[in-house]
C-alpha cells in the first residue's frame, strides 16, 4: 500500500535564527528551524518573546536576537510611556517607537493628532534616564514653552530629576542659564526655536546630543543653511555635509550635460562624482552622527540641500496632505467675493477663519477687517502667536490670513473647539506670470493648441507625450534658459525639441497679447489678464485641503465636523479645484455643492454638536500601520505617489516609500510603507539535490527553494547556494536574499503586511513566498488584489483583504515541479544524444513542437504534383 506523500517545501538559508534550511511548516508557525528549536513550546504559544527566551535558554539565540531584544525593549518602553502619559501606545506610535529604539534616523510625516509630539517628548525622557542628551527644536517661542511645560509634567510623573534647559526669550535670566548649560554641556534635554539653533549651532554641536528632534519646523527643511547646520549638530563634519550636497548637485549637472549632447562633459562630471564619493567615505569616518528625527504634519522639503538627508542618513523627507476630515464644501459665484464674505461671516458668527487668495490685493484684507470689526465682531489679521492665543481664549472672534501653504492660519492652527468654518475669498491659487508658467512643456503645448493652428503643434504633441518625467524636467530647464545647446554638430533630440519649444513659447505669448484675451480656461488652470500683464492661475489644491482642514480636527479621538465655503468670480476655477483635490481625497469631502441656506444651517448644527459631544456625534477613526508589498518597483512608486510626495528610505537593496492616507471604506488612517520584490524571490534550486531539486521519500515530496541570484556580469539568473555564476564564473552576484532581509525588517516594524502581488496563480505563489519569508517577523498578514493601479482600487482592496489561497499555491508548485522534471530529463537526453549542451526542451515546448512536426508530416503525405500541358494558345490539360 502506497502512503500519502505531503507536499512540503524547504527554503534554503531562510531560518530567522541560524540562516539554515527550514521547511514551510516551521515558517508558517513563526518558528525557527528544527536544529535551532527541536521542541516548540508545549502551550502552542509562539509569541516572539517566548521563542526568544527558549533560544536564549538553550544557548542558540543568534539572528532571532534582533526580534527578541526589540520585543523586550518595546515592552519596557510601553510600560514607561503608560506610566508618564496614562495611555498605551497607539499603532502609529508603536511603529515609530520600534524605529526609535533601534537608533534609526527618519522622518515622521503624519497628520496632526496621531501622537507624534507626545511620543518624541516621552522618548526624550527615556533617553535622559539612560544619560543620553536630546536637543529639541520647535518653530516658535510659544511652542518652546509648551514643550518645556509638558516635559516637566511628564518628568514629574516618571519621578525623573532632569536638567531641562529651554530658551524662552521674554524671561530675563533665561538666556544666561541656557548659555551656561550649553557651555558646560550640562543638560539632559535642550529646547529652543529654529532661530536660536541657526545662531548658536556650533555651540550646540559641541555638546554632541545623541538625539536631535526637529518638530514641525518646515522652515528647516526649506532653508539650505538650516539643513547644513542641523546635520552639523547631528554630528556630521561641515566637510561631509558639503561633499554630500556637491555630489547631488553634480548628478543633476551630469544629466543636464547629457541632455545637451555634451557627452565628454558628462563623463568628466561622473569622474568627479566618484572622486567626491571617495572623499565623503573618508570624511564620514571622522563623523560621529547621533539620531535625527524630523516630525511634521506636511513635510515639504525642497531643494538640493534636503537630498543630503538621504545621502548621509538614508532617508528622504516626503510631503503629506492632511486628508483626515469631515467637511462640507460649499461654493458661490459672485462678482464681488469680498462683499459677499462680509455678509456671510456676519451671519455665521464667531469661530471662523477667512483665507484671502493671492489673486486679491491687500485692499481686500483691509476692507474685510474694517467692515467686520464695525459690525461688532472682533477680527484681526493673524500675524503672531499672540493672535492665535487670543483667538483660542475667545478674545478674538475671527482670524484673517492669506491662502498660502506656509501661512500661519493654513498650517499653524489646531483648535478643534474654536474653528467651525472657513471662508475662502477666491480659490487658493499658484500665481505666475504667463512667461514663467509656459516654461512647462505640457502646459505650453496645451495653451498652443487653444490659440494656434492645431497642425502647427501636432508634431510636438507626439514628441512631448513620449518623454519621461526626467526628460520633461530637463526640457523645462532648457526652455527657461532659452536652450543653451552650444554644440550644433552634436545636438541631441532633446536639444532640437527644446529649440522648437523656445520658438513656440514666444509665438504663444505674442498670439495671446494680439488676441487681447481677458481669460482663457485650460485643463489645469486659467490665463487671466491683469493691469501688469497676463498671469497663469492654477488652483492650489494642497493649500485648500490643508487650510479647510483646520475646521475638522481630532477632538478626544473623534473627528469634528467642519464647513468650508469658497467665494469666487470664476466658476471654472472652482471646478478645477474640485478636480485637483480628488487626487488627495476620496468621498464626499472632495465634492463641492452650491451654497444654500437650508443645507448650511444643518451643517452648522452638526458642527456644533460634534464639538459639544464629540463621543456621541463625532466620527472615530482607526489608525493602522502596515507594509504593502507589490512585485514591481514602478508599481510601488506609483502607489506611494497617490497621496502626496512620499518619504523614502533605503534598506539594503530596497527603496521603501512611506506615506499615509485615509480610507473612507473602512474609516481607517493607514500609515504605510510600500516596497517591491522585483518579481520572484525564490526558485527551485539547480543544485544536485534529490530529483532535480526535489526531495522525494515515502512520506513527502519536498521541493527545495533557493533565493534567486542575478549575475551582474552576464545578466543571467540562477537559484543555488553558489556564490559564483554557473555560466560565467563571476562573483559579482546580486542575491534576492537582500530584499528578503529588508522585507523582514519592515514587517517587524509595521506589524501588519498586505501582499499585493498580481492576481493570478504566479502572483499567488510569489505572495506565498513573501508570507513565509516575513511571517515570523509580522503580527498579521493579508492578501489583497489590485486589478488596476488606481487610488480607489487600492482603498477598496485594503478594506477587503483575504487569506492566501493555498490550493492555487500548491497547483503552481506542482506545475513548477512538473516543468523541472520533464524539462531537465528531456534536455539532458537531447544533450547527450546530439552532444549539444545548449539543446533544451520543456513541459509545454515539447508537445507543442511535437504537434507542429506531426502537422508537417501529415501535410507532406498529402503533397501532390500538378502537371499542366499547354496544347494550343487557348487549350491546356492539367494532370
Amino acid at each position: 500500500m502506497i502512503g500519502v506523500q505531503r507536499l512540503v517545501a524547504i527554503y534554503q538559508h531562510l531560518c530567522p535564527n541560524c540562516r539554515g534550511d527550514i521547511d514551510e511548516d516551521r515558517l508558517e508557525h513563526k518558528l525557527p528551524c528544527r536544529e535551532c528549536l527541536p521542541s516548540p513550546p508545549n502551550n502552542k504559544c509562539y509569541d516572539k518573546k517566548t521563542i526568544g527566551e527558549l533560544l536564549k535558554k538553550n544557548r542558540r539565540l543568534k539572528g532571532y536576537r534582533l526580534i527578541y531584544e526589540l520585543e523586550v525593549k518595546l515592552e519596557e518602553f510601553q510600560q514607561f510611556f503608560k506610566s508618564v502619559t496614562g495611555n498605551s501606545l497607539w499603532p502609529a506610535q508603536r511603529l515609530w517607537a520600534k524605529r526609535l529604539l533601534q537608533g534609526e534616523s527618519f522622518a515622521i510625516i503624519a497628520p496632526t493628532g496621531v501622537g507624534k509630539t507626545t511620543l518624541l517628548e516621552t522618548y526624550s525622557l527615556w533617553l535622559a534616564g539612560l544619560h543620553l542628551r536630546t536637543y529639541y527644536v520647535v518653530p516658535t517661542q510659544n511652542l518652546v514653552e509648551q514643550v518645556y511645560n509638558k516635559l516637566l509634567t511628564l518628568a514629574k510623573k516618571a519621578n525623573c530629576d532632569l536638567k531641562i534647559a529651554a530658551y524662552i526669550s521674554y524671561r530675563k535670566t533665561n538666556k544666561r542659564e541656557v548659555m551656561e548649560a550649553l557651555n558646560n554641556a550640562d543638560y539632559d534635554i535642550l529646547i529652543t526655536t529654529s532661530h536660536f539653533m541657526l545662531k548658536y549651532y556650533k555651540l550646540i554641536a559641541s555638546t554632541s546630543p545623541e538625539l536631535v528632534v526637529v518638530d514641525d519646523v518646515d522652515a528647516v527643511l526649506r532653508s539650505p543653511k538650516s539643513v547644513v547646520k542641523t546635520l552639523n549638530i547631528v554630528g556630521f563634519t561641515e566637510e561631509a555635509v558639503k561633499l554630500a550636497i556637491d555630489i547631488e548637485r553634480l548628478r543633476i549637472d551630469a544629466l543636464a550635460a547629457l541632455a545637451r549632447g555634451r557627452r565628454k562633459q558628462a563623463e568628466k562630471i561622473y569622474e568627479r562624482i566618484v572622486e567626491l564619493e571617495t572623499k565623503l567615505a573618508d570624511e564620514l569616518l571622522k563623523s560621529s552622527p547621533g539620531q535625527l528625527i524630523i516630525a511634521s504634519a506636511t513635510g515639504r522639503a525642497y531643494g538640493i540641500h534636503s537630498k543630503a538627508f538621504n545621502r548621509l542618513l538614508g532617508f528622504d523627507v516626503g510631503r503629506m496632505i492632511d486628508t483626515i476630515r469631515d467637511i462640507a464644501n460649499y461654493y458661490d459665484v459672485d462678482e464681488d467675493p469680498v462683499e459677499t464674505a462680509i455678509e456671510l461671516v456676519q451671519k455665521l458668527g464667531k469661530g471662523g477663519i477667512i483665507f484671502v487668495s493671492k489673486s486679491f490685493d491687500d485692499n481686500a484684507v483691509k476692507t474685510l477687517l474694517s467692515s467686520l470689526n464695525d459690525s461688532g465682531l472682533k477680527v484681526k489679521l493673524a500675524k503672531t502667536p499672540s493672535d492665535l492665543k487670543k483667538f483660542a481664549k475667545g478674545e478674538l472672534d475671527i482670524l484673517i490670513g492669506k491662502s498660502s501653504y506656509y501661512g500661519t492660519l493654513v498650517r499653524g492652527v489646531d483648535l478643534p473647539e474654536r474653528i467651525r468654518y472657513a471662508v475662502f475669498v477666491g480659490v487658493p491659487v499658484h500665481l505666475q506670470t504667463l512667461e514663467k508658467a509656459l516654461y512647462r512643456p505640457q502646459r505650453l503645448i496645451a495653451t498652443a493648441l487653444r490659440v494656434l493652428d492645431e497642425n502647427y503643434v501636432k508634431d510636438l504633441v507626439k514628441k512631448i507625450s513620449k518623454l519621461t518625467p526626467s526628460e520633461l524636467r530637463l526640457i523645462e530647464k532648457l526652455v527657461r534658459d532659452k536652450n543653451t545647446c552650444t554644440n550644433p554638430e552634436n545636438k541631441t533630440k532633446l536639444c532640437e525639441l527644446a529649440e522648437k519649444l523656445v520658438e513656440l513659447h514666444s509665438e504663444v505669448i505674442a498670439t495671446i497679447s494680439r488676441l487681447k484675451l481677458d481669460m482663457l480656461v485650460l485643463e489645469d488652470g486659467a490665463i487671466v489678464k491683469r493691469p501688469k500683464g497676463y498671469y497663469y492661475l492654477v488652483p492650489d489644491a494642497a493649500t485648500y485641503v490643508q487650510a479647510s482642514g483646520r475646521t475638522s480636527r481630532l477632538l478626544n479621538g473623534y473627528m469634528t465636523h467642519g464647513i468650508s465655503i469658497v467665494l469666487e468670480q470664476l466658476e471654472e476655477l472652482v471646478k478645477l479645484l474640485e478636480k485637483r483635490i480628488k487626487k488627495y481625497i476620496v468621498g464626499e469631502s472632495a465634492l463641492f455643492k452650491r451654497l444654500s441656506t437650508e443645507a448650511l444651517d444643518k451643517d452648522l448644527e452638526k458642527a456644533e454638536l460634534t464639538r459639544r459631544e464629540p463621543n456621541v456625534y463625532g466620527r472615530r477613526f482607526k489608525i493602522e500601520t502596515c507594509l504593502i508589498v507589490v512585485e514591481s518597483p514602478t508599481k510601488a512608486k506609483t502607489i506611494a505617489y497617490f497621496f502626496g510626495k512620499p518619504a523614502k528610505r533605503k534598506i539594503g537593496p530596497l527603496t521603501v516609500y512611506e506615506t499615509s492616507f485615509y480610507n473612507p471604506h473602512n474609516n481607517t488612517l493607514y500609515i504605510a510603507s510600500i516596497a517591491s520584490t522585483r518579481g520572484h524571490l525564490f526558485d527551485l534550486t539547480v543544485e544536485e539535490i534529490g530529483v532535480y531539486g526535489v526531495v522525494v521519500d515515502e512520506h513527502r515530496i519536498a521541493p527545495v527553494y533557493s533565493s534567486i541570484k542575478r549575475c551582474l556580469q552576464c545578466e543571467r539568473q540562477f537559484a543555488s547556494n553558489d556564490s559564483r555564476c554557473p555560466y560565467c564564473s563571476s562573483d559579482n552576484i546580486e542575491d534576492k536574499i537582500g530584499i528578503v532581509d529588508a522585507l523582514r525588517k519592515l514587517a517587524l516594524e509595521t506589524g501588519i503586511v498586505y501582499i499585493a502581488t498580481d492576481p493570478d496563480t504566479e502572483g499567488e505563489k510569489i505572495a506565498w513566498d513573501i508570507y513565509l519569508a516575513v511571517n515570523t517577523y509580522a503580527e498579521k498578514l493579508f492578501r489583497i488584489e489590485l486589478h488596476e493601479i488606481t487610488p480607489s482600487e487600492l482603498l477598496k482592496a485594503l478594506a477587503n483583504p483575504r487569506k492566501l489561497n493555498k490550493r492555487l499555491v500548491k497547483a503552481q508548485i506542482v506545475r513548477r515541479i512538473e516543468d523541472r522534471w520533464i524539462g531537465f530529463t528531456l534536455s539532458k537526453h537531447l544533450q547527450s544524444t546530439y552532444e549539444m549542451v545548449w539543446l533544451g526542451a520543456g513541459r509545454v515546448q515539447t508537445p507543442v513542437l511535437g504537434w507542429i512536426v506531426n502537422r508537417y508530416e501529415e501535410w507532406k503525405k498529402q503533397k501532390r504534383y500538378i502537371v499542366k500541358v499547354k496544347l494550343t494558345d487557348i487549350t491546356s490539360i492539367t494532370i
